[in-house]
């Protein structure tokens, strides 16, 4: 059973958890339930993956749902200067000892 198998998300409603998409489980399959904040409903596979219109809209109607994430200028500067910053770490920490990066 892959990852995509494993993980599904649902919603409880009238006393039952209703699946966001089919599942191919043996009967009697034990699984756990845990709740997740509104605001955490990004998790891999818990997003209908269906590939079903309806899916497709669900995944639409929660994108536009999310919050709009406010960022000044001024600090989407400063935190592609520090992205940039650690792609540069990064690849002068992958090269052997002595050598420097090509710019």
């Amino acid at each position: 059973m892959n990852s995509d198998e494993r993980i599904v998300g649902g919603t409880y409603h009238e006393g039952r958890i209703v699946l966001d998409r089919p599942v191919k489980w043996q009967e009697g399959t034990r699984v756990v339930v845990q709740l997740v904040e509104e605001r955490r409903t990004l998790i891999d596979g818990v997003w209908p993956a269906d590939g079903s219109p309806e899916g497709e809209a669900e995944i639409l109607r929660r994108m536009q749902a999310a919050m709009p994430c406010d960022i000044s200028q001024e600090d989407a500067k400063a935190f592609a200067a520090v992205i940039e910053d650690l792609r540069r770490f990064h690849k002068e920490d992958m090269l052997p000892a002595g050598m420097k990066p090509i710019t």
